[in-house]
């Protein structure tokens, strides 16, 4: 009886291995003809930019309007199958204001936004130019003998591009600069009112979404916050350090003298000219310290800081 279960069991065991064995075999050619039909495909393996952009506070590229700004996308495609790239985005951004080539002997991709589009679009609501860049299979659309219409609409369709789709990738950009710089500030006083302290500068071009421009004293550890809106900046309430234009300014009759003997008197250069009044008075008599400004914009961006000294 024992030797009939040994029996048994040793027939069991052959038959399972045999089995397991083509199993393993089947599985083997499966994979392999899978991955030889799939596992090759065209498909985005870089992506490059060339063009001015900056990083804001969430991470999110910010695309300058200086200059054209171009999307490189490197795609790897051994099989040499026959694609195309389709972008589309989440505004609705006209095909007159980027274009889009392919060099199928580099794979390389180039999506290119125009300066005069970019421009525009700088800051406003219609900020975000994100592209969802498709490689498209087109082999089994060529071969339908179609008209150059009838192409493209079987290409640009939904039920193409789900079946048809090799590789796509999402980028999330903005169009929007930093803020201009300030350039041309200077500390001056008003001798009528002790000595008081004023600092004049020209407010560069603002964009409408600049929020704030900001004044740091060093010697107090302070920060005064002025609100732009409607491209107009503006104290906030109780804030002892005030703002006005030169309308402002001239209509007040004060007159400006230099901190220091031999000093500069501030001159308009460009832009508009303002005036922050401080709280400071007896200037001459103060250690010179130095004023950080700089203006923000609603997505994190900032100019450059300018600092300039009391005197």
């Amino acid at each position: 009886m024992k030797n009939k279960k040994i029996i048994a069991a040793l027939s069991l065991f052959s038959s399972a291995y045999i089995l397991s064995s083509i199993v393993s075999c089947n599985f083997e050619n499966d994979k392999a003809e899978y991955f030889d039909d799939h596992g090759f495909a065209a498909e985005i393996k870089n992506v490059e930019y060339v063009g001015a952009y900056e990083t804001d506070s969430n991470n999110v590229m910010n695309v300058s309007p200086s200059e054209n700004f171009t999307v490189y996308y490197a795609l790897s495609n051994p099989k040499d199958y026959s694609v195309e790239p389709v972008v589309t985005f989440p505004s609705q951004v006209s095909p007159s204001n980027y274009s889009v080539s392919y060099d199928s002997s580099k794979n390389m991709v180039a999506l290119t936004y125009k300066k005069s589009f970019l421009a525009t679009v700088d800051g406003t609501s219609e900020y975000d130019i994100s592209p969802m860049m498709k490689v498209i299979n087109v082999a089994e659309a060529k071969g339908k003998n179609l008209s150059a219409s009838e192409y493209a609409l079987l290409v640009q369709s939904k039920d193409y591009q789900t079946a048809h789709t090799e590789d796509e990738k999402f980028l999330t950009l903005k169009c929007n600069a930093a803020p201009n710089d300030i350039t041309n500030a200077i500390a001056q006083m008003i001798t009528a009112q002790d000595e008081k302290l004023v600092i004049a500068f020209d407010m560069p071009e603002l964009k409408n979404d600049d929020t704030m421009l900001t004044v740091y004293e060093t010697n107090k550890k302070k920060t005064h916050y002025f609100t732009i809106s409607s491209r107009t900046p503006r104290a906030r309430t109780g804030e002892a350090w005030t703002i006005s234009n030169s309308t402002e300014w001239e209509a007040a009759g004060e007159y400006l003298d230099p901190t220091s003997e031999g000093g500069k008197i501030f001159t308009h250069t460009s832009g508009t000219p303002y005036y922050i009044t401080t709280d400071l008075t007896d200037i001459t008599t103060e250690n010179v310290f130095s004023i950080k400004m700089k203006i923000s914009d609603s997505y994190g961006l900032t100019s450059k800081e300018l600092t300039i000294t009391s005197r």
